[in-house]
C-alpha cells in the first residue's frame, strides 16, 4: 500500500501553540505519532515528508492519505472522517501510544520492512529534532526561516536511498537536513546548550542493565556513593573493570561521594564530613575518581555545604534533588550559591529531567530555550538508571552525533 500525504492530527491551531505541557501516556503519543511518520519507508512511498493538521481546521482532502491521530484528541476526528465519501477517506491509526506499535499497525508494518534499525534511527532523531526546533523559534520568537520545501526534498532523497540501502547516501543527505535545523537554531540562538546524561546507582542496578549503560557510545556522569563501588567490584567484577577503564578514559565522570545516601538532615555537620571523606577515599581507591560535582539524589543540604563541598576540592553542586522532595525554585538555571560563612560554589538548581518518560521531552526545544533566553546559556540535566531511557532520549543523543 502507497500512501500520497502523511498527516498528523494536533490539538493546536499551529506550532505557536503546540500543547508542551501535555504529560504521561498523552506526550508519549503525540511524539510517537509525529516521529512515525518520518519513517523512511512512509516518506518513500509518498514521495514527501509529513505534514499536521489541526484538529479544529481539517482539510478533509484525505485521499490515500495516512493519518495519525494521538490520543489526546480523543475520537473527534473520527466524526471528521464519517462525513466523508469512502473515496476520499484515509487510512487512519488512533489510540496507539508507543512508536513500535504504530510501526507494527498493519497500514504501516509493510512499508517499514526493508530498512535498518540504524537508518530508522536516523529519521526518527531527524524528526524530532524538527519538531524541537520549530518549537522554539516559533513559541518564543513567533518567526521561522525554516526551508521545509528544502528539508523534503533532502528527507525523500534520503528515504528512497536508505530503502535501496545505500546507507552512505543516506546517511549523507539526512546530514544535510540536520545542517538546515542547524542554521534555524543558530540564527536565534547561536549558543550551544550543555545536555548532561547523569546515571543513577542502586544495589538492584549493577548488574546486566549496567553493562548495557556502560556500552553507549556518548559521554556520561555516573552517580556512585563509596559503598556502591564496593559492591560492584564483588557483584559484577567485569562491569567494574568497564567503568574503570571508561573513567580512565574521560567518556565516565562520577559524580557524588558521599560513602552511603542518608538523609543530610539526619548528619551532624561532623557526620557530612565523615562522609564525603570516606566516600571519596573509596571512590579514589576503587575507581581512581576525585568527583568535583556533587550530586545527591535526597534532598536536605544546608548552608555549612558550600564550605564543606569547596574544602573537599569540589566545583559544583547539583542543588535539585533527585527525589520527590519540594524545595524552592529558582528564577535562574544556576547560581552562585553562598553558604553561612560566605563560602560560595557554583549551582545547578533545574530539576533534572526524567529521560525514562516522554514528558519532558515534548517541549524539551521550548525549555532551551527560555534557559538561553534568561540567561544565555542552558545546563539540562536527563537523569535516568541505567539503560532505562525512552525513544526521544535516543533521538536526542543522535541528534547531538549529527
Amino acid at each position: 500500500m502507497a500512501f500520497s500525504r502523511l498527516i498528523v492530527i494536533l490539538p493546536c491551531h499551529g506550532l505557536e501553540d503546540f500543547p508542551v505541557h501535555v504529560t504521561g501516556s498523552q506526550a508519549e503519543s503525540l511524539l510517537a505519532c509525529w516521529t512515525a511518520l518520518w519513517h523512511p519507508g512512509l516518506i518513500a512511498s509518498a514521495g514527501k515528508i509529513p505534514t499536521r493538521e489541526s484538529i479544529d481546521f481539517p482539510t478533509r482532502e484525505y485521499t490515500d492519505a495516512l493519518v495519525l491521530v494521538p490520543t489526546v484528541i480523543g475520537d473527534e476526528f473520527e466524526s471528521i472522517v464519517a462525513e466523508l465519501d469512502n473515496s476520499c477517506r484515509p487510512q487512519v491509526i488512533t489510540g496507539l501510544v508507543k512508536r513500535q506499535e504504530i510501526l507494527n499497525h498493519p497500514f504501516v508494518n509493510p512499508l517499514v520492512q526493508s530498512v535498518s534499525a540504524d537508518c530508522q534511527q536516523d529519521f526518527f532523531a531527524l524528526s524530532y529534532a524538527c519538531l524541537q526546533i520549530q518549537l522554539m523559534t516559533r513559541q518564543l520568537r513567533y518567526s521561522s526561516t525554516l526551508d521545509l520545501d528544502e528539508m523534503s526534498n533532502r528527507a525523500t532523497t534520503a528515504a528512497k536511498s536508505a530503502i535501496a540501502g545505500e546507507v552512505a547516501a543516506a546517511k549523507s543527505e539526512i546530514q544535510k537536513c540536520f545542517d538546515l535545523l542547524l542554521e534555524e537554531k543558530t540564527k536565534y540562538y547561536p549558543v550551544a546548550p550543555q545536555l548532561l546524561d547523569l546515571v543513577l546507582l542502586a544495589k538492584t542496578t549493577l548488574g546486566k542493565s549496567l553493562d548495557r549503560q556502560l556500552s553507549v557510545g556518548h559521554k556520561q556522569n555516573f552517580l556512585v556513593t563509596g559503598e556502591l563501588a564496593k559492591q560492584l567490584e564483588t557483584k559484577n567484577p567485569d562491569g567494574f573493570r568497564s567503568l574503570q577503564e571508561k573513567v580512565t578514559t574521560g567518556d565516565i565522570h562520577i559524580v557524588g561521594g558521599m560513602d552511603t545516601e542518608i538523609r543530610s538532615p539526619a548528619l551532624s555537620a561532623e557526620s557530612t564530613i565523615s562522609q564525603l571523606k570516606t566516600g571519596r577515599a573509596v571512590l579514589q581507591r576503587e575507581l581512581n575518581a576525585a568527583p568535583t560535582t556533587f550530586v545527591r539524589r535526597t534532598a536536605g543540604m544546608n548552608s555549612h555545604w558550600p564550605s564543606v563541598l569547596k574544602n573537599f576540592g569540589y566545583d559544583g553542586v547539583l542543588l535539585a534533588p533527585l527525589d520527590e522532595a519540594k524545595v524552592p525554585a529558582s528564577s535562574s538555571p544556576s547560581v552562585l550559591w553562598e553558604g553561612s560563612d560566605a563560602t560560595t560554589i557554583g549551582a545547578l538548581t533545574s530539576p533534572p529531567i526524567n529521560a525514562a518518560s516522554a514528558s519532558g521531552f515534548l517541549g524539551l526545544g521550548v525549555t532551551l530555550g527560555q534557559e538561553l533566553d534568561s540567561a544565555h546559556y542552558a545546563n539540562t540535566v536527563f537523569a535516568h538508571w541505567p539503560a532505562k531511557t525512552c525513544n526521544y532520549f535516543d533521538d536526542l543523543v543522535r541528534t547531538l552525533d549529527y
